[in-house]
């Protein structure tokens, strides 16, 4: 009898377990659905006082596919804005279960009225509420920069 009784609580417990990880993220391990809106804070490598800050935006996911808007701010250590990105249309991101990748390309403000070619990518990983991952600057004359990114839906 008390190998039976023992036999059942077991298979509660992990009856209970799955169901629960098959319902929602709530063990914060990914299910595959990056939808919603991120609010988004960085670090710029080399640069411990510089910040990003913005937001992401991830719609319209289909199998390996999805619809990304972006607004996205690198401050100096004053406040002051170096850089800021507004995506003017959706970049398509490349998606894998809960990892994600996408590139805005376009046109910063170069100062004295010229314009400076960029290209932003970023690659990351969902976790639970929570995207983490790396971000690469790329600029035709104003240098590169990378560093690092949390978004939290």
């Amino acid at each position: 009898m008390q190998s039976i009784r023992s036999r059942l609580a077991v298979l509660s417990v992990l009856i209970l377990t799955v169901a629960a990880a098959g319902c929602s993220d709530g063990f914060g391990i990914g299910d595959g659905d990056l939808e919603g809106r991120y609010e988004y804070d960085g670090t710029v490598d080399g640069a411990p006082f510089y910040s990003i800050e913005g937001n992401i935006r991830v719609y319209n996911q289909r199998r390996d596919e999805a619809d990304v808007d972006l607004d996205w701010v690198m401050r100096d250590e004053d406040g002051r804005v170096v850089y800021s990105i507004q995506s003017q249309s959706p970049a398509r991101a490349y998606v894998s279960g809960d990892y994600i990748r996408f590139d805005f390309e376009g046109w910063l403000d170069g100062g004295s009225g010229s314009d400076v070619e960029f290209v932003l990518e970023h690659e990351g990983e969902v976790r639970g509420r929570t995207m983490i991952g790396n971000w690469d600057l790329f600029t035709d004359r104003l240098g590169n920069d990378r560093g690092t990114f949390q978004a939290r839906r």
